[in-house]
Formats: C-alpha cells, sequence, structure tokens
C-alpha cells in the first residue's frame, strides 16, 4: 500500500467521523428540542386537567361553573378526567 493511498484512507476516516459527529450532535439536539416539547405539552395539558376536574366537582356537588376552553388535542384526556371522577 503507498502512502497516498494510506493517507486517502486516513482522510476518509476522518472526515466519516467528522460526519458521524455531527450527525450525533443533531439528533441529541433534536432529542432535546423534543424532549422539552413534550414537557411543555404535558405540563399544559395537566393544567388543563387541573382546571376541569375542578369545573366537574363543582358539576357533581351541583353548583354552576363556566367551562374553561378546551382544544381539540385536550377533549379525550378530558373525558377521561370526567369517567375517572364518575366512578
Amino acid at each position: 500500500m503507498s502512502a497516498a493511498s494510506f493517507d486517502g484512507l486516513v482522510a476518509i476516516a476522518f472526515w466519516t467521523s467528522i460526519v458521524l459527529l455531527a450527525c450525533a450532535a443533531g439528533l441529541m439536539g433534536y432529542a432535546l428540542v423534543l424532549h422539552r416539547r413534550t414537557a411543555a405539552v404535558r405540563e399544559r395539558r395537566e393544567d388543563v386537567l387541573e382546571a376541569w376536574r375542578a369545573i366537574f366537582r363543582r358539576a357533581l356537588a351541583g353548583e354552576d361553573a363556566a367551562p374553561p376552553p378546551l382544544a381539540d388535542t385536550d377533549a379525550f384526556p378530558v373525558l377521561a378526567a370526567w369517567n375517572a371522577i364518575n366512578d
């Protein structure tokens, strides 16, 4: 194996490791952003559920309360909370 072809293999290995390192850093960044986004969504959903649970408790006690706005994505968890309170 000549020195020139060995230098080519070293260059290929070096640049391959740089590309893989960049891909790994990008993947870690994406995972971090995705984790923070899902944590924010989970926290917002818990706030919505707590507000609706309070309304459900007041409704079961016979009090009248105005419901807060409900997003389409929160409809199923709110129904599940209603079923859990009624059980």
